[in-house]
């Protein structure tokens, strides 16, 4: 079949924005990007099929450049298929995941937005290995953006409730959650101020101006602290119980083995604890985690998603008969 890769220009903003004459080199932290495009690349030379790499920056592609190409299937990136329509056109949506070198590839999106969301602990298996050697991340320091380096039994806080930040207008909020990283964080605020629990708001790292929001809901309670610097690892690590709106910080959570509360929705649903604006404080009282059915869960997504790093991971890309 003839299959057409929309890869994103590596070099240049995936929002609109300047896009250099000649293209430049692949900053390290889009090397998986790279990866992956390889990967399915050779796949599909491997199973005998015509296959063309389409690229071009993220924000100019769209539907329209599907239709043209005329492909059997084609791979999308960073899209879902209610904001990138490509009618009859078979379209399989790729995102990259929490665990950088993972990445979804499903026909309508990703994470709450793909055909396998929530995922279900019972398909996965306890006893591999995927689990311990995610969860060796944290050790290492090792999370999708560069973090200071850990401190330990020398970090000072104990005894409380994280909120890790999301940006308030990321497409994982605006797509996958009803409720507001703002409602979220309000009703947490809340929660501790009534039960006279220590909150601390984790400001998140890349866009420091988005975060002022937030930050002002934070300072303005008694019992809120609002830090920007530290790993996000260590922040897990002495927290009683972690919120997040749908975080890739929740799943790190669970391979951490913390009990994680979630207002809004994520592919982890099943095995976490989920809250609304209603039941949030019995929620985030009773929260707790059962470590089999959090190894089963980790079992199942490495096994759903694709490592761009080992290639035997591809060999279950839909064909066009199984799409």
């Amino acid at each position: 079949m003839k299959v057409a890769i929309f890869k994103p220009r590596l070099d240049c903003m995936f929002k609109k924005g300047h896009v250099p004459e000649v293209k430049g080199p692949t900053p390290p932290h889009r090397m998986p990007f790279e990866n992956f495009v390889e990967k399915v690349y050779g796949e599909h030379l491997y199973r005998g099929d015509a296959v063309r790499i389409i690229e071009k920056p993220l924000w100019q592609m769209s539907p329209k450049d599907v239709e043209e190409v005329g492909a059997d299937i084609s791979y999308i990136p960073h899209k879902e298929k209610h904001n990138f329509d490509c009618g009859d056109n078979k379209v399989l949506y790729y995102m990259q995941m929490v665990i950088p070198e993972y990445f979804s590839v499903n026909k309508t999106g990703w994470l709450a937005g793909a055909t396998y969301a929530p995922l279900d602990p019972k398909d996965g298996d306890e006893n591999d290995e995927y689990f311990d050697k995610l969860a060796k991340r944290s050790v290492n320091n090792m999370s999708k953006f560069d973090q200071p380096k850990r401190q330990w039994d020398n970090f000072p806080h104990r005894d409380y409730i994280l909120f890790p930040c999301q940006l308030p207008h990321d497409e994982t909020i605006k797509w996958h959650s009803k409720i507001s990283v703002e409602q979220a964080l309000n009703a947490v605020i809340t929660y501790c101020e009534q039960t006279d629990t220590k909150l601390i708001v984790k400001g998140h790292p890349i866009n420091t101006a988005s975060m002022e929001p937030l930050k002002l809901l934070t300072v303005a309670s008694s019992v809120t602290e609002y830090i920007l610097e530290g790993s996000i690892f260590d922040f897990i690590e002495h927290a009683k119980t972690v919120c997040v709106v749908n975080s890739g910080t929740g799943f790190e959570s669970i391979l951490m083995k913390k009990p994680v509360v979630m207002f809004g929705d994520a592919e982890y649903d099943n095995v976490v604890n989920k809250a609304d604006l209603n039941n949030y404080m019995e929620v985030i009282k009773n929260a707790s985690f059962d470590e089999t059915q959090y190894r089963k869960l980790v079992s199942r997504w490495c096994n759903v998603m694709y490592n761009s790093t080992d290639e035997v991971s591809f060999r279950k890309l839909p064909s066009l008969l199984s799409y």
